[in-house]
């Protein structure tokens, strides 16, 4: 919908500022970092030759990662010191463009829920949620029995569509899962 793009569009340009604004708070830190750190200055020039003379080139060296979809933002970076930066220059650009977080997202360490999946960092994985899995498994059952609506029946399918990317799984075996939506859709018809 309009709606959602439009806050996207938003979303985007609010995590470019913060980025541009860490690239700068984060930059003297980094080349004192690789100065001490042979396998940084390494694994750094080996991404700098890369892409070099592109606009890439700092995003592609970046210690630190910022994604937001729509309303929901998620950091990630190397070292305690980098999340302070992380945190600060967040919180300023925050007050400047007069944002009110929500107290119930807000988190910090090495395990994060974003957009309904569970992050644990140290050793890399990333699992779907209790309140997740219990949802589509209800939406399921609704829509095997023929007693889930379209409304919910759509929901679902964007559910599905949302953690194919994380489970690396053909997406061609939800085509058929999509015909209940090509004719004329209301939202209380039966899937």
């Amino acid at each position: 919908s309009k709606a959602s793009q439009l806050a996207q569009r938003i979303a985007n340009f609010i995590i470019d500022m913060f980025c541009r604004r860490m690239d700068e708070a984060d930059a003297p830190f980094v080349e004192e970092e690789a100065k001490n750190n042979p396998a940084l200055k390494a694994w750094l020039q080996a991404r700098g030759v890369m892409v070099e003379g592109t606009w890439q080139w700092t995003t592609q060296c970046r210690l630190y990662t910022a994604l937001m979809y729509t309303d929901d933002p998620c950091f990630l970076c190397l070292g305690a010191e980098r999340l302070v930066r992380m945190l600060l220059v967040w919180e300023r650009l925050t007050r400047e463009l007069r944002l009110i977080m929500n107290k119930e997202k807000r988190s910090v360490g090495t395990h994060l829920i974003w957009l309904g999946f569970g992050i644990l960092t140290t050793p890399g994985l990333l699992y779907l949620t209790k309140k997740k899995v219990v949802k589509l498994a209800v939406q399921m059952a609704a829509a095997i029995e023929g007693t889930l609506v379209l409304a919910s029946y759509r929901s679902m399918m964007g559910s599905l569509e949302h953690i194919a990317f994380a489970t690396n799984w053909d997406r061609s075996a939800m085509l058929g899962l999509w015909r209940p939506l090509s004719g004329s859709w209301e939202p209380n018809n039966r899937a």
